[in-house]
């Protein structure tokens, strides 16, 4: 018989499927390497549906355009895995490592990344590692990454909206043009994260640590940042209408030009920030220190000032005479409001 013939390629195929059908393993990966596979290379646009592969190694294997839907992946090493393209819908993905993974258009919507309390196989919860991941353009509507490590990940225009992100590391994480809207931000940390034109619509960031973070030209509207740290941010051009700020530290912020028309400054800490340009028209300050705070070029129409340290008498006349309104006055009507 000539090797490399029909003849001896039908034998070497039926020899792998014979030893494949009698292995005593249900193993992927196990299976793969009996059937001559090379799973690091092999996998690349396979059909993968509901599979096992709950803590395998499949650090650096090749999954692009694959579709791991409902595939259990708890547990698994994906370091540096090639996932671009790859479908990870509904895919269950807790306690997973995926360090260094590439998830390049991946699509992760209804993805189970951090096991919740229904979640009886485990009494510990699990958070997702995605340290410097790629995930430019990733569908992760919806998903849950309460808690998850991804620590300088890409995240440019990934659609992130709904998503739970509370308590996430996601400190210098590239998040240009993403999509936040109606996402949960409670408590996560975006420390010196580059959000330029991110797209931010009622979304919850209480408490969040946002500081040193990039955010110039940003639509964060009617979004929820009280208590958050935002000093030293980069808020230049950012549209805030409407927002909750009270409580929050935005000292030594860059607020030039910004668009802060109707949001809630009650309690801000302003200290040093660059209000140059700022739209503060209709916006309430109560309880704001005024004393290091430069107004002479800001948009106070409307504005509610009350109980704030710091304004001299000649401040008030020049704020009251555009527009501004102290609550505190008793010819006023305004109600002030925490």
């Amino acid at each position: 018989m000539v090797i490399g013939s029909p003849e001896s390629d039908d034998s070497d195929l039926e020899t792998k499927i014979a030893a494949v059908l009698s292995a005593d393993t249900s193993d992927l990966i196990e299976l793969a390497i009996i059937a001559g596979l090379n799973p690091r290379v092999d996998f690349a646009g396979a059909f993968l549906r509901q599979i096992d592969l709950h803590c395998s190694d499949l650090s650096d294997a090749d999954f692009h355009d694959a579709d791991l839907g409902e595939t259990n992946l708890k547990g698994a090493n994906l370091r540096g895995a090639n996932l671009r393209g790859t479908s990870l819908k509904f895919a269950k993905l807790r306690g997973a490592d995926l360090s260094g993974a590439d998830l390049s258009w991946a699509d992760l919507e209804g993805a189970t990344i951090w096991n919740d309390s229904l979640d009886w196989e485990t009494p510990y919860r699990s958070p997702l590692i995605l340290l410097e991941v790629n995930l430019f353009e990733a569908n992760l509507h919806g998903v849950n990454l309460h808690g998850a490590n991804m620590s300088g990940s890409s995240l440019k225009l990934a659609r992130l909206r709904e998503a739970d992100l509370s308590w996430a590391d996601l400190t210098k994480a590239d998040l240009t043009m993403a999509d936040l809207s109606k996402a949960k931000l409670i408590g996560t940390t975006l420390r010196s994260a580059t959000l330029f034109e991110a797209k931010i619509i009622e979304a919850d960031l209480s408490g969040a640590k946002i500081n040193g973070a990039k955010l110039k030209e940003a639509h964060i509207l009617e979004s929820d940042l009280s208590g958050a740290n935002l000093s030293w941010a980069d808020l230049s051009k950012a549209a805030l209408r409407g927002s909750k700020l009270n409580e929050a530290n935005l000292s030594w912020a860059d607020l030039t030009m910004a668009d802060l028309s109707k949001a809630n400054l009650n309690g801000a800490n302003l200290r040093g920030a660059d209000l140059s340009g700022t739209n503060l028209s209709q916006a309430m300050l109560s309880r704001v220190d005024m004393s290091d705070i430069d107004l002479s070029t800001a948009s106070v129409d409307g504005t509610v000032f009350c109980d704030n340290k710091g304004v001299s008498e000649s401040t008030r006349m020049n704020l009251r005479a555009r527009g501004a309104i102290f609550a505190d006055n008793p010819e006023s009507n305004v109600p002030v409001f925490s």
